[in-house]
């Protein structure tokens, strides 16, 4: 229903469609950009936070099983590779 107000108040107003393509042309200056760059950044407390073990664990299962999948295929292709290269010799 807000939105509802909102268009009846614009075009009570008479700006229509108009009201919706107006330009914006606000520039921030660098102290604006600086702190919004800062916004979600992380503090320098993050890393001594500990995280329970068995999530680490968890995390650390998952991270090896990707890396092991990874190394695999880039052998397999690394294999196929060599081997397609040997049959045009």
């Amino acid at each position: 229903m807000c939105a509802f107000a909102s268009i009846l108040q614009a075009l009570v107003h008479g700006l229509n469609r108009h009201y919706y393509s107006m330009p914006l042309g606000y520039k921030k200056n660098a102290l604006e950009e600086q702190m919004l760059m800062n916004l979600h950044k992380k503090s320098w407390t993050e890393g001594l936070k500990t995280v329970r073990y068995e999530d680490h664990t968890t995390s650390n299962e998952k991270t090896i099983k990707v890396s092991l999948c990874k190394s695999l295929i880039i052998t397999f292709a690394v294999s196929l590779f060599s081997a397609d290269h040997r049959a045009y010799d």
